[in-house]
């Protein structure tokens, strides 16, 4: 993943959205549904910044302008998306929270990148994901 991320931010040139997967709950999701319904965005992207901004201890300022950012790269179709560890979520409901996301993200990709990285023969979850989406 590490060599994806920096292939793309290097050699093309594209903002990579990396989330390890393991680091996410269910209070995460439900907050950035919240968001995603409030501002008009993708539910994973405000995971993502939502995710960023607890790590990071980003103001709201610095969350608006990354948001703004992401959202610009989105629309140019330069945005990489990295999901590391879809086996690792903590639990059912997580695992349904991200297919909602990945089903919503998919359904306006466009030319942009999603890559989701799972051990296969561990996660029942991924089967019904790859059959959602």
């Amino acid at each position: 993943m590490k060599y994806l991320a920096l292939e793309a931010t290097n050699t093309q040139r594209r903002f990579v959205v990396w989330l390890e997967l393991k680091t996410i709950h269910k209070d995460l999701f439900v907050s950035a549904e919240r968001a995603g319904a409030d501002r008009g965005t993708l539910i994973l992207q405000e995971l993502w910044l939502k995710h960023l901004k607890s790590q990071l201890l980003l103001t709201e300022s610095e969350t608006e302008l990354l948001s703004d950012y992401s959202q610009n790269r989105f629309r140019a179709n330069d945005l990489v998306v990295l999901l590391d560890g879809f086996d690792e979520l903590e639990d059912e409901s997580s695992q349904v929270n991200l297919n909602k996301c990945l089903r919503e993200f998919a359904s306006a990709l466009h030319d942009n990148t999603l890559l989701i990285s799972t051990a296969l023969m561990r996660s029942e979850a991924w089967k019904r994901t790859v059959g959602g989406i």
